[in-house]
């Protein structure tokens, strides 16, 4: 691609000598991406292709993210970006052959985190057959089973099946090793809501204390608690009282909680035996890309 582009190049050596006079531009927009200062570091460099590392993922988001460029293609180390405008040949592969024979697992395991990001299921799966077919050891083998959860815990949230979602993602959580946390609590959410809907308002409970489990100070989730104390065990307990204070005291500037949920909060605490459907929160989009 060097050689064959067009008059105006730009290569960014990974070592500090050869370009240390501006490297703190570099350094500030490739690495410690911000969308302003890559956007001027970029528009100062005039070019129509980028090809970046897997391995900067900051930067593989950012290029991903904005509406100025798409992906042209990608394959085990790096993925090409170019300009919304520029035209590409019909029938352009967007991924490599060299992602069905990876060397390492390693390797591998950034492949598919950019995989898993642009929602490319067919190359995931590649991907994941690869690092099935290299893993030498006990280590590398649980890594791939793990990888296997997180790529059905997402297929699944996506195609709208969030209690699958939450059971693939939820064992990938307790694994330890490779999980999307974010994913697992809005897919949670998602079935909770669900269960809600059904009345199965006990385990709408559990499913909440499943939430709590993975984020103990998830604002929504400790709301839910005491609406769901509150309207299970009734107004003669105390548990509710307890959990709801406590929520309005660690909430009291959280912008994100709907102001109808802090109303109902303190109706609720201020006369316990209101005649009232508890409201249930469920938490606000995340996308599925933040593998660990």
């Amino acid at each position: 691609m060097w050689r064959f582009a067009g008059e105006r190049k730009h290569f960014i050596d990974p070592r500090y000598f050869p370009f240390k006079a501006w490297y703190s531009q570099y350094s500030t927009s490739f690495i410690q991406v911000d969308n302003e200062r890559t956007s001027a570091f970029i528009n100062k460099l005039p070019a129509n292709v980028w090809i970046i590392s897997l391995s900067n993922r900051p930067l593989t988001q950012w290029f991903n993210k904005s509406p100025n460029w798409r992906l042209a293609f990608y394959s085990t180390s790096a993925a090409v970006f170019i300009d919304k405008n520029v035209r590409l040949p019909d029938n352009t592969p967007r991924s490599g052959k060299q992602l069905d024979a990876f060397r390492n697992t390693r390797q591998a395991q950034r492949a598919l985190q950019f995989a898993l990001s642009i929602n490319d299921r067919a190359s995931a799966q590649r991907i994941i057959n690869s690092m099935a077919a290299i893993a030498s050891n006990t280590k590398e083998q649980q890594h791939v089973n793990d990888w296997k959860l997180l790529f059905q815990g997402q297929a699944a949230f996506i195609q709208g099946d969030y209690p699958q979602a939450a059971r693939f993602l939820e064992q990938a959580w307790v694994n330890k090793r490779i999980y999307n946390r974010d994913l697992l609590i809005r897919a949670l959410f998602e079935t909770l809501g669900l269960t809600w809907q059904q009345r199965n308002y006990q385990q709408a409970m559990d499913l909440n204390e499943r939430i709590l489990k993975v984020s103990p100070n998830q604002a929504f989730a400790l709301f839910n608690r005491g609406m769901l104390q509150w309207f299970l065990q009734g107004p003669q307990s105390t548990e509710f009282n307890n959990t709801l204070t406590t929520f309005l005291e660690k909430n009291a500037d959280n912008k994100t909680i709907p102001t109808v949920a802090l109303e109902q909060a303190k109706r609720i605490i201020a006369n316990p035996t209101i005649q009232e459907k508890p409201l249930i929160l469920k938490a606000g989009p995340v996308k599925p890309n933040k593998a660990k």
